[in-house]
């Protein structure tokens, strides 16, 4: 991997200045449009979640949460405006490694060299007046925020927590994930705000959890590409058949099967076990479809926290003596 910075300096003022700039224009003008408004459904869903502590735990915390926020239901189909998620690749071609579609990054060479390109990102992005936007675009938006700001988190973090088993599980369940840090259209949000009272709420389709970025082992990759608002549906369909169609989703034990936690993440997107199996046959290829045919019960629940980091060539210490 090239040690050398993402950007030089007259490049990153250029960047910084275009997005803000494009930003803060697009946030005047766009005050003299409409915008409709729309309820989320919150019908209450019930289903069991099996064994497995650190599940167990999970669930019971995600279980506290997600109460609606009808304040962001508004937006405006006739608004063409798209946000400009360019930088996202480019950050992704600098400090990950791509695998397909997906990509694995670098934490140690982000916190290093990565934080003040990612934190300008996201600080752009909280310029949009998201409220405006079409449905589509507003959910890339949502999906590329909170991955980006779940990247600085996880970054910021490895100066206080190992990788092991228990790294993303205390980070995702514990306080990192609900400070609110973020602050869009004047009010403040977390990770979970973004997760469980928006994206949750406002779309209520199992897809958008292929879309949420966790640092774990066990959940959906980072994308390589960014959301946006023409390739949202296409890349969540996509990631979706990648994932239960790959260990992560399930693993088989006789006439039982183990699932990923992450379905049972809010229970109003998947209400119970049937709605699961149902799930998982709607993305399942022939052959494994055909083994879930036959499948009528879920065991238990599981979750690899582990955190999934890649390591390149940088070298950690480099910096320290004042390497290039």
């Amino acid at each position: 991997m090239d040690n050398t910075n993402m950007t030089n300096d007259a490049d990153k003022h250029q960047f910084h200045s275009k997005v803000i700039w494009a930003a803060l224009t697009y946030a005047i003008s766009v005050c003299f449009m409409g915008v409709t408004h729309s309820a989320a459904s919150d019908s209450n869903y019930s289903y069991k979640i099996n064994n497995n502590s650190d599940v167990v735990n999970a669930a019971a915390i995600w279980a506290q949460e997600g109460a609606p926020w009808p304040r962001w239901g508004a937006h405006n189909e006739a608004n063409k405006f798209e946000v400009d998620h360019s930088f996202w690749t480019r950050f992704m071609d600098s400090f990950g490694e791509r695998r397909g579609d997906d990509t694995i990054v670098d934490y140690f060479y982000v916190v290093n060299r990565g934080i003040g390109d990612l934190s300008y990102y996201i600080y752009a992005l909280e310029q949009v007046p998201v409220s405006t936007l079409r449905k589509d675009e507003q959910l890339a938006y949502w999906l590329d925020l909170h991955n980006a700001y779940a990247i600085e988190i996880t970054a910021y973090s490895l100066t206080s927590i190992v990788e092991n088993a228990d790294t993303t599980r205390l980070l995702v369940l514990g306080q990192a994930w609900r400070d609110k840090s973020l602050k869009v259209e004047g009010q403040n949000l977390s990770l979970v705000d973004i997760e469980r009272r928006i994206i949750m709420r406002q779309w209520n389709d199992p897809r958008v959890i292929y879309g949420l970025y966790l640092p774990a082992f066990g959940a959906p990759q980072l994308p390589y590409h960014p959301f946006t608002g023409d390739n949202v549906w296409m890349m969540l369909n996509k990631r979706a058949r990648k994932f239960v169609n790959s260990n992560r989703a399930m693993e088989f034990h006789g006439d039982k099967i183990d699932v990923s936690a992450l379905y049972f993440w809010d229970k109003k997107l998947i209400k119970n076990n049937e709605a699961v199996l149902n799930h998982l046959r709607q993305f399942a290829r022939p052959s494994l479809k055909l083994k879930l045919a036959d499948i009528h019960t879920i065991r238990a629940t599981y979750l690899n926290w582990r955190l999934e980091s890649y390591n390149s060539d940088y070298d950690r210490n480099q910096d320290l003596q004042g390497g290039p």
